[in-house]
């Protein structure tokens, strides 16, 4: 018979020689692919088999006399001499796992077995090691857990599905019965209702042919209320112009001045109704022009000089230097929505407040204009409703007594619209408010 080693055959003929034990453990030592090792009680290394050679990268002549630190890094060495440690001192079989990185850093787990080994005198002498590289077992073992762990999951979550498709097939045969309930109870809403829009489609029409008899209606009233007006307002204008400091005692003036504001207020409000009546029928016309911008701020603003000064109220105008010279927009309009916002900021500032327009560039394509106050404000749960038609503020009735036609921001918001613009404000309560809009630049 015969044992191969990695250097050479060994033949054992029994008929021949007979086979020692030593020999035959020695040459065990040297096949096997564990790693085997003997250590004096010092640590030192007395014997090393091949596999531990190869697996230390060291021969065994540079091996044998050193102790861990000499061969291994820091922190395996000192958890091998731990280990030792333990072994001697308590004379016991000790198993551990060891996870060691390879001269490339791959990790290898090592499966060792160290057991004490006596002297003659039955001293201490050191200890027998083999280690095993166990690795690939260990990674197998990993993995073979973990696809059970996830087939059991798997039948678990199959069985909890069976059991809530069985509890779903009851509930829905449930939710059939009721669907088919409703089924019939939506056709009879549905017919209902086919009625019902019949009928409202009928409505409509009649609202929208009242509607249009309204607009008529307050079209043709408001231009003939509007002649008897203009022909009122003007001969008052003359009789105070000729006579307001001589020919009238100061009653007479007075009452002569309220007639005059009185008349300009009718008018305004007729003016206000008829664009309503545009805005609402979209026969509002554009009366696009070339305009000098700084002359037309300044010709609004010159309305209001007199009314700040009789009420005490500081009146600013501010125009940055890049708004340009000229632009094309509708004088007439964008007057109304000047003077609608100039009157509002006058008319709820207190004496001795303040009331400020800015004209600037929001960007290269829009003016901006800010006009702010430092008035009554408006109240947090009312600004969604200020610019629809006909709603006014609660504070603002207060103010004014009931005055007003609720028609300024409506109009204002819609010309802006039109323009190609856009309007928005800010507002505290008893602070004051600060309104928005924008108006494209146009070329000539």
């Amino acid at each position: 018979m015969f044992f191969r080693t990695k250097k050479k055959n060994v033949f054992f003929d029994r008929r021949a020689v007979p086979v020692r034990a030593e020999d035959l453990l020695r040459v065990i030592l040297q096949i096997t692919d564990d790693v085997v090792f003997v250590k004096d009680a010092s640590g030192r290394y007395q014997f090393v088999n091949a596999a531990a050679e190869r697996v230390m990268r060291h021969s065994r002549e540079e091996i044998v006399g050193k102790r861990d630190a000499g061969i291994f890094p820091p922190d395996i060495a000192q958890t091998f001499q731990e280990v030792d440690a333990r072994v001697m001192k308590t004379g016991k079989m000790i198993r551990t796992q060891e996870q060691i990185p390879d001269l490339d850093g791959t990790i290898h787990t090592w499966s060792m077995t160290k057991r004490v080994l006596y002297g003659s005198h039955g001293r201490v002498a050191g200890l027998i090691g083999v280690a095993r590289d166990v690795t690939r077992e260990t990674r197998n073992k990993t993995v073979t857990d973990r696809l059970i762990r996830e087939q059991k999951e798997q039948i678990k979550e199959l069985d909890r599905v069976a059991k809530d498709l069985v509890r779903r097939d009851l509930e829905l045969s449930a939710v059939r019965t009721k669907h088919e309930e409703q089924i019939t109870q939506l056709q009879r809403v549905t017919r209902m209702l086919v009625r019902r829009d019949s009928e409202l489609t009928q409505a409509k029409e009649r609202l929208e042919h009242l509607n249009r008899e309204k607009s008529e209606f307050i079209s043709i009233a408001a231009h003939r209320l509007r002649t008897p007006l203009t022909c009122i307002k003007w001969p008052l204008i003359v009789l105070i112009r000729r006579f307001g400091d001589t020919g009238f005692t100061r009653k007479g003036k007075m009452l002569a001045k309220q007639a005059l504001d009185s008349t300009e207020r009718m008018i305004g409000l007729v003016d206000d109704f008829l664009n309503v009546v545009r805005i609402e029928e979209r026969r509002f016309v554009q009366d696009l022009d070339v305009h000098d911008v700084r002359a037309f701020i300044h010709e609004v603003t010159a309305l209001f000089e007199g009314r700040a000064e009789g009420l005490k109220i500081s009146f600013s105008v501010s125009i940055d230097e890049k708004v340009p010279r000229e632009n094309v927009f509708d004088h007439e309009r964008v007057t109304v929505v000047l003077q609608n916002l100039l009157d509002n900021a006058f008319k709820y500032s207190s004496k001795g407040g303040e009331v400020t327009l800015v004209v600037g560039m929001k960007d290269a394509n829009m003016l901006l204009f800010s006009i702010a106050d430092h008035g009554i404000g408006i109240p947090h749960d009312e600004t969604y409703k200020l610019f629809q038609k006909f709603s006014r503020a609660s504070n603002a009735l207060a103010h004014e007594g009931g005055n007003g036609s609720g028609l300024g921001l409506f109009l204002v918001k819609n010309i802006v619209e039109v323009f190609g613009g856009a309007i928005w404000f800010e507002s505290e309560i008893d602070k004051g408010s600060t309104f928005y809009f924008t108006l494209p630049v146009r070329g000539s």
